[in-house]
């Protein structure tokens, strides 16, 4: 495996990584740098994201929160709105709204709370926040949050039975592809919204068991699986209450390139890139781009794929705390692989509180 080393040019604001072997852009990833930069100067983002007293409730509870609203990279207490707008969602109807509220904010700060009827039947509910100037940019940007409540279960009781949990499989970065090993990430979830108690096998095509997984913690966990050539893969499943239930995982890739990131180390992540060894023939010598976006920072690693496997560290204390999104660009400048992780930079705030009385 080769390891880049990396040398840093800030140019305008932006971080720009390049490696030893510094190859020309694809079009494709120049497109992706620009319109970043573009957005970045050009429109200022708005968000919100609402605190809530609790995980879940009951019929006749009251939904207690706290808004915090920011704008621009940094995420800093946002000036450009004066009223967050609230909803409480029916999760038995299509955006029925059943409470609405108004909002002041107040230095990016808002509270508020909804009251559930005591006839609310049992099932998830959707709360929605969002601001007129978050309005512009359509819905996608709103903060969405699933309550769980318990209540009335007339009418439940006659399809409980049927309903089981939603488990689902994602493959690391997006991309499982045959001779290399994969992170296979699962959740699932109960009709009440919470993580749900499964276990399972997964098997190929030919039933032959290929490995065991369970949750680590609320319905969530991974595994790890290597494709082999003309095998398809299942997971049977086996829940808390002795039902069983079967899911296939997504179909292997032939041939391709996968972004594996490792995040353990609290100073640095790795970056590898693993490519099968048809895919490394085809493409050997030819450029590659890997993009990694943060709050407020944008880097762009350029290197020639000259080894199967390609690595690089980067420092977190490069990073300010929050969710980095790292995209691998192809030889054709096509994006190939996104992952995200969490950089916890700890630079958070150090509060001291005294007493003005002894």
């Amino acid at each position: 495996m080769r390891r880049i080393l990396l040398s840093v040019l800030t140019l305008s604001g932006f971080a720009l990584r390049l490696s030893a072997q510094v190859a020309p852009t694809p079009a494709n990833a120049d497109n992706f740098v620009q319109n970043l930069k573009t957005a970045t100067a050009n429109v200022l983002i708005e968000k919100a994201y609402l605190h809530f007293d609790r995980q879940s409730y009951t019929a006749g509870d009251t939904i207690y929160f706290k808004a915090y609203i920011t704008s621009g990279e940094k995420h800093e207490p946002s000036k450009v709105s004066g009223v967050l707008h609230a909803d409480l969602i029916s999760g038995r109807g299509r955006d029925s709204v059943m409470q609405s509220l108004l909002l002041p904010i107040s230095n990016g700060t808002a509270a508020g709370d909804f009251t559930l009827p005591s006839y609310l039947h049992k099932g998830s509910y959707r709360i929605r926040a969002y601001t007129q100037w978050m309005r512009n940019y359509g819905d996608d940007g709103f903060f969405y949050r699933t309550i769980p409540v318990n209540g009335n279960t007339v009418g439940v009781a006659a399809t409980k039975a049927v309903n089981k949990p939603d488990v689902q499989f994602f493959a690391e970065a997006g991309t499982f592809i045959t001779g290399i090993p994969a992170r296979i990430a699962f959740k699932a979830v109960s009709n009440n919204g919470l993580g749900a108690d499964v276990q399972g096998v997964i098997v190929d095509n030919t039933n032959a068991v290929i490995t065991k997984f369970k949750p680590a913690h609320l319905g969530m966990g991974q595994f790890y699986i290597t494709a082999a050539a003309g095998k398809t893969y299942r997971a049977k499943l086996t829940f808390a209450d002795g039902s069983t239930s079967t899911v296939d995982l997504p179909k292997p890739e032939p041939k391709g390139m996968a972004l594996v990131v490792n995040n353990s180390d609290s100073t640095k992540f790795s970056v590898d890139i693993n490519a099968t060894k048809s895919y490394y023939l085809e493409n050997k010598d030819k450029n590659i781009t890997i993009i990694i976006t943060a709050p407020g920072m944008l880097k762009t690693v350029k290197t020639i794929l000259d080894n199967q496997v390609i690595g690089f560290d980067m420092p977190k204390k490069d990073f300010a705390s929050g969710v980095a999104t790292i995209v691998l660009f192809g030889p054709d400048g096509n994006e190939m692989g996104e992952r995200m992780l969490f950089i916890n930079g700890n630079d958070g705030l150090n509060l001291f509180v005294t007493t003005n009385k002894q």
